[in-house]
């Protein structure tokens, strides 16, 4: 089975369209057994025979592993807006070149000031 990318929704790769419907309180807990297996009588209740076949692919862990909050698009797991702001007009983090003038933004001045150096050297 292809990986599917990290940024994809749920929804997306199980090609659901109707997500208003969706009950936005379940988690994917409900849907694992006390044995660390999945329900397939909870996932069939929702899903088609398609999309329960890809659900089924995913392994679940057998060690209980604690839910943590992650940046995917980062290479250290944190989220920052910059790296938020990329994707969306298409650019990749790997590729940029550093700008030379960062210390600007070090510089003990007023915003508006260091904003127009910024500009000055952007010229």
């Amino acid at each position: 089975m292809a990986r599917r990318c990290a940024n994809e929704s749920l929804a997306n790769m199980l090609n659901i369209t109707d997500t208003v419907s969706i009950d936005k309180s379940l988690k994917v807990s409900h849907f694992i057994t006390g044995n660390y297996e999945w329900n397939v009588a909870k996932l069939q209740s929702l899903v088609g025979t398609s999309q329960l076949q890809l659900i089924l692919a995913i392994p679940v862990p057998f060690n209980p592993i604690p839910n943590s909050v992650c940046w995917g698009l980062s290479g250290n797991d944190e989220f920052s807006t910059k790296l938020a702001t990329w994707p969306a007009y298409g650019l990749n983090s790997g590729n940029l070149v550093v700008w030379e003038y960062n210390w600007i933004w070090k510089l003990d001045l007023m915003p508006k000031l260091k904003i127009f150096l910024r500009q000055l050297c952007h010229a």
